[in-house]
């Protein structure tokens, strides 16, 4: 009988091993000092697997007490399973040196047995070890090394982890588009597994995880709408199937993207319940990371005493777990805090500690921030030489980096077509399984009424009818707006080229002939390549802000926002481009001058109008910002004193299937998509934007948003 009862316990382990589980843990508890000894080390290891996320601790005990009861009764299965088992438990203790150490035995003795599934498990149990000590090499090795294993004899959902893994792997490394390519085909075979077994756990929090992942890629891409959306779909399932680990990873992950959206308390919030259930786990990782992430909460808000402590707090756990990334970030940290407080020597032992490592691990990042607050400090202080040779190095970086922000711009555009792809793929999905679930439902039903089925009738002809002609009318519209965007992508196609073929002519003849010019031809040359360059990276900046805009990418957040704070900071930014024109740039518009609209559209907007009266403004030229109420609504005006627009061109503005650019007083370049950008983020808004201007005298751009003062009244 108890035979039966252990076998039952650990098939049902099976089942809801994901799950919240004390029951399980209890009823195998309860039994342990009743069955033989061989059923003991099974059972022991079975719970020393099950405790791994809830108790790391326990897993150790229960492991430590299966392996010498496995050694005693030389039962090498056993012994297997306890080695692993011991392994997992300082993985997610962020002991990885034992953890490893562990792994490695276990490895050895799958080998002996000849076990290629559990080879299989241990190269994959390693790889993960090495990604979490940032050895990414290592870890693609192992992880390919168990992947060709489990392509040849694992099941789908051992695939699925792996693909997982290895995309996890180009994540690190910055390889976004690779990462996704692994990413989606793990979503694929996740979303198969769900459509055989709806009720799997374990691919539930196979699921939960990759979202999580396609979340974090958006992070880095700066899309934090996106970023929010898709973990708060993991952090859904992961609350679902109990999986603390992972509830604690998706939030510290919304509260991060919170935090770079400038939402500092709710990101607080986020991040202090991660914290809460990291503590409660004892993961020394997470812990870590949201201790730094809660420390640059309050250096935004210049809370420095308290950014000291939670990154300090950081500092001793990453050093302790060997994280150098982590302990860069937090080297960094301290140097960005101390260059506020003034304090440049301890400023600068913080940032020669962190390049020494950055070097190390080749992260061009992190080598970037740093040579910045070099020059930084040294501008401070009066150096100026040093701060120049800084700066050449912090520039030479940034050079050698422009290439993978342009492909991470493409990838982005490319991650928004694939993830629509998926997400309409995932839809016929649940289409399938409801009507899988209908069909069932009319199987049982016995009779069904005449008059039902031809209302029922009667209606679907009616919707068919109904949706033709929808159909009808929206693939007219479709024809003109697709015809009016062709038009725009060709003059897009266009002005890339041109600036393309400047870059590589001119760097063919500097190639070609390099000996045969002086250093000034030379240097003109270069300054060409580097305008083209600059140009063709401002064309793709707005054509990704644009292409968002159009896909619903970007969500609108309305706020309260001072016009007067947006403009200074505006003027602020551009105040050297106007000075090396001689401009008097200026705003005339009052401090608490309130709208109601998304702050960082609003910035986007401004700093395009005033940037452009700069450029189109001869020197010792007037460029003033005002504002005035109207109603309900506040409009604001950017007015020049420069060449003005002709009456024809003034019709061919905001128009994407338009082309009109012309050059600025100082020959300065312009994209062209500008205007189309400010005119969809003000409609967007709720606000209107147009231009009055006459060739010769100037140009005024106004644009329209609505006022706070009724919902300040009403609130």
């Amino acid at each position: 009988m108890k035979k039966i009862v252990l076998i039952f316990l650990l098939f049902i382990s099976q089942i809801i091993c994901y799950a919240d589980n004390q029951y399980l843990i209890d009823s195998l508890e309860s039994i342990l000092h009743t069955v033989t000894e061989e059923d003991k080390i099974k059972i022991l290891n079975k719970l020393s697997f099950t405790y791994r996320v809830k108790s790391p601790e326990k897993t150790l005990e229960y492991g430590q007490q299966a392996l010498e009861l496995s050694e005693k009764l030389k039962n090498k299965i056993g012994k297997y399973n306890s080695l692993s088992y011991i392994g997992l438990g300082y993985r997610y203790l962020s002991n990885y040196e034992k953890a490893l150490s562990y792994q490695l035995k276990a490895l050895s003795l799958a080998n002996k047995l000849g076990d290629e599934k559990r080879i299989a498990v241990e190269y994959n149990r390693i790889g993960i070890i090495y990604k979490k000590t940032g050895n990414y090499d290592k870890a693609l090795e192992y992880y390919l090394k168990s992947l060709k294993i489990r392509e040849e004899t694992g099941k789908s959902s051992s695939i699925a982890s792996l693909l997982n893994n290895i995309g996890n792997i180009y994540f690190k490394r910055g390889d976004y588009e690779k990462a996704l390519e692994y990413y989606f085909k793990t979503l694929n075979i996740r979303n198969d597994i769900a459509a055989e077994h709806p009720e799997n756990i374990s691919n539930k929090e196979g699921l939960s995880y990759i979202l999580n992942n396609i979340g974090n890629i958006y992070l880095k891409l700066e899309n934090y709408d996106k970023a929010i959306e898709f973990n708060q779909q993991s952090l859904k399932i992961k609350k679902e199937i109990g999986n603390k680990y992972g509830i604690a990873t998706s939030l510290g992950n919304i509260g991060e993207a919170y935090l770079y959206l400038g939402n500092y308390q709710i990101a607080l919030e986020y991040l202090q319940n991660a914290l809460n259930l990291e503590e409660e786990m004892g993961n020394k990782s997470g812990i870590a990371n949201i201790f730094n992430y809660i420390g640059s909460i309050y250096t935004k808000i210049r809370n420095f005493d308290k950014a000291l402590e939670y990154i300090s707090k950081s500092m001793i756990i990453r050093k302790e777990i060997g994280d150098k990334y982590g302990i860069i970030s937090s080297l960094i940290n301290f140097s960005n805090i101390q260059i506020i407080l003034g304090n440049y020597n301890n400023a600068l032992k913080y940032l020669d500690e962190a390049l020494v490592l950055a070097r190390e691990e080749n992260l061009l990042n992190k080598i970037k921030k740093i040579y910045s607050n070099y020059s930084d400090i040294y501008i401070s202080i009066g150096k100026y030489q040093k701060a120049l040779e800084y700066y050449r190095c912090y520039s030479e970086i940034k050079d050698s980096i422009f290439n993978n922000d342009i492909n991470n711009k493409i990838t982005e555009l490319q991650i928004n077509f694939r993830t629509e792809k998926q997400e309409k793929e995932n839809e016929i999905l649940r289409q399938k399984n409801k009507i899988q679930k209908l069909n069932i439902k009319r199987q049982k039903q016995l009779v069904h009424s005449l008059i039902t089925v031809t209302i029922l009738v009667f209606i679907l002809v009616f919707l068919i009818h109904n949706r033709y002609r929808n159909k009808k009318k929206a693939e007219q519209k479709l024809k003109i707006a697709n015809a009016t965007k062709d038009k725009f992508f060709s003059i897009i196609a266009h002005d890339l080229k041109n600036p393309f073929n400047a870059i590589m002519g001119f760097s063919n003849i500097l190639y070609e002939e390099f000996k045969d010019f002086n250093e000034d031809e030379k240097k003109q040359m270069i300054k060409n390549i580097y305008e083209a360059s600059e140009n063709t990276y401002r064309l793709l900046q707005n054509l990704l802000e644009w292409s968002r805009s159009q896909t619903g990418s970007i969500e609108v957040k309305p706020k309260i926002i001072d016009l007067s704070v947006i403009i200074n900071d505006d003027i602020t930014i551009l105040l050297t481009n106007a000075q090396k024109k001689k401009i008097k740039l200026h705003s005339d518009i009052t401090f608490n001058t309130f709208a109601y609209a998304d702050e960082n559209m609003i910035r986007t907007v401004t700093r395009n109008l005033i940037s452009n009266a700069i450029k189109f403004t001869d020197n010792h030229g007037d460029v003033k910002v005002f504002a005035k109420e109207s109603g309900n609504t506040v409009e604001v005006y950017i007015s020049d004193t420069g060449i003005g627009i002709s009456e024809d061109n003034i019709q061919k503005l905001f128009k994407i299937d338009k082309q009109f650019r012309t050059n600025g007083t100082a020959n300065e370049k312009g994209t062209g998509l500008g205007l189309i950008l400010c005119k969809e983020f003000i409609k967007r808004n709720g606000g209107e934007i147009w231009v009055e201007s006459e060739e010769g005298k100037g140009s005024q751009f106004i644009f329209t948003l609505p006022k706070t003062n009724l919902l300040i009244a009403n609130s």
